[in-house]
């Protein structure tokens, strides 16, 4: 991690408030915020020191049709956020996009699924529904031209092998995943990183899993990507 430019002293310090947070959160699901706190508000501060420079705006979407990859209580949050502050109707609504959008990415290969645009279904009228708990996956993308962005979304042969990120920002999304990472595996809990609409899908028709996770610290997802 030195050489990505943070102290060894600085990651126990990031890695003990981060399972801290982690480990109450799994005694006490209300306190689900926090535990996405600790761990995007690093990612969010290196954004905010190139905010001059990047050209991610409100409205903007084209990485929001991307395949997302997620710690179970990553997931866990975003099942809770969205049964705690949706109202009934919106919490249907976003259910049938879920569900749905989960039967179309469950045929494809994880080959199709990154080269395949497919719109995630917490995005409502381009802006994330569940922006305050959205994955490290998702915080830490971002882009310097929004036209880099365009080309992508649209296949573009000429951006191959090409990066609109900017550098210190992708090493904190390392960062805080590895310390994530890290933090789980010593808890002999599953550290595994999960597609995200399929596991959310799992959630919905089956709540319990939430429960025996808690317990267990047990994969409770079978499709794991990492």
């Amino acid at each position: 991690m030195a050489r990505l430019g943070i102290s060894q002293e600085k990651i126990q310090k990031k890695g003990a408030e981060f399972h801290k947070s982690y480990l109450a959160f799994q005694k006490d699901l209300s306190k689900y915020k926090k535990v996405s706190n600790a761990q995007l508000i690093p990612i969010t501060d290196q954004l905010e020191v190139y905010r001059s420079n990047l050209d991610c705006k409100p409205g903007c979407s084209y990485c929001c049709h991307y395949r997302v990859t997620a710690f179970t209580h990553e997931i866990v949050a975003i099942y809770l956020h969205i049964h705690n502050t949706f109202t009934p109707k919106q919490l249907n609504r976003i259910k049938e996009k879920i569900i749905k959008t989960a039967s179309t990415v469950s045929c494809m290969s994880e080959e199709e699924r990154i080269s395949t645009n497919v719109e995630c279904p917490m995005l409502i009228d381009d802006r994330c529904s569940t922006y305050s708990v959205r994955p490290m996956s998702c915080a830490g993308f971002h882009s310097t031209s929004l036209e880099f962005c365009k080309r992508q979304f649209q296949g573009s042969d000429e951006i191959n092998g090409a990066s609109a990120w900017i550098m210190k920002i992708g090493e904190s999304l390392l960062i805080e995943r590895s310390i994530a990472d890290n933090v789980i595996r010593h808890t002999k809990q599953d550290h595994s990183q999960y597609e995200l609409v399929t596991s959310l899908a799992t959630l919905l028709k089956k709540p319990s899993l939430i429960a025996k996770w808690r317990k267990t610290g047990k994969p409770i997802f079978s499709n794991a990507t990492v």
